[in-house]
């Protein structure tokens, strides 16, 4: 099989997850309680006198006269229930924006076992037009590598173990590659040039120090405003309404994103909509387990 040798650049899908409906339902009523039998009237113990023969005890003790219903004890009027003043609430703070500084774009090379899943969607960008984009990798060494790519519904999936290199193309069974193939094009480091760059002066809100996956990262928070002026996919075509914004968490050590997610969307001049979707998930830095070959058939 022939390797393929052309870049998939271009920019990745978005998930929709709809859900969430809950009833609740009431019923029961009171059981009817069983009527009490009337007590027998006692017999009259002699007709000469006239007390004797009780009168059924004036229908059960003489039916008590209702007690005339208290006049509602004049409720009281109700006291005009205070407008509760709504407090206002405080107008939040808006946090200051400062440059956001140098980071350091995954080097796969320098930082030799990871895992990373990276979803990007871009409708309206130009250039290469519409793209979705999936990409998962999990490196266990520069030259252990196993990486799966669907780019807009063409897919490749890539192992490198060693000096054996092995390529599944659309969903298919691996296949070894013949000794010496060069599979560079297809390597960890070709794939993660579709990761957007934030220029080191892009001003950004600083949210504080947060941790990722076990380490510890600066979480900086860039508006879409801010962001499409320098975006490279647009090439500095000017756009309006801008709206969203791109988070970054910045591994405090290695300098480099461990996250990354946005969703911006605009207008374009012509007034098309535009939007750019990203999630980018780095994890398992230094813990991801050996990769192994695939079974081949």
């Amino acid at each position: 099989m022939v390797a393929q040798r052309r870049r998939f650049i271009a920019f990745i899908a978005g998930l929709i997850l709809m859900l969430l409906l809950a009833g609740c339902s009431i019923g029961g009523s009171d059981a009817t309680p069983t009527a009490t039998t009337a007590p027998t009237e006692p017999t009259a113990t002699s007709t000469t006198e006239a007390s004797a023969s009780p009168t059924a005890t004036e229908a059960s003790a003489a039916t008590p006269t209702t007690a005339a219903s208290p006049t509602a004890a004049a409720s009281p009027t109700s006291s005009a229930s205070p407008t509760a003043t709504i407090a206002a609430s405080p107008t939040a703070t808006a946090v200051p924006e400062s440059p956001i500084g140098e980071m350091a774009p995954l080097d796969s090379n320098q930082v030799p076992n990871f895992t990373l899943a990276i979803k990007i969607q871009a409708t309206g960008i130009g250039g290469p037009g519409d793209a979705t984009i999936d990409y998962q990798i999990e490196q266990s060494a520069t030259d252990r590598f196993h990486l799966k790519a669907n780019n807009s519904g063409t897919e490749l999936e890539l192992w490198k173990i060693g000096d054996d290199a092995f390529i599944a193309q659309a969903g298919g069974d691996p296949a070894r590659q013949p000794e010496g193939t060069d599979t560079t094009l297809f390597s960890p480091a070709t794939f993660l040039q579709i990761v957007p760059t934030i220029p080191a002066e892009t001003n950004a809100q600083d949210l504080g120090t947060e941790t990722i996956d076990g380490r510890t990262a600066q979480h900086r928070r860039v508006a879409a405003e801010t962001y499409l002026q320098q975006a490279s996919f647009l090439g500095g075509t000017a756009v309006t309404n801008p709206d969203g914004v791109l988070d970054v968490w910045i591994d405090s050590e290695l300098q480099t994103p461990l996250q990354m997610q946005g969703d911006l969307t605009w207008t374009n001049a012509d007034g098309s909509d535009g939007k750019f979707a990203i999630d980018y998930q780095l994890t398992q830095i230094g813990s991801t387990p050996e990769v192994q070959a695939p079974a081949v058939p």
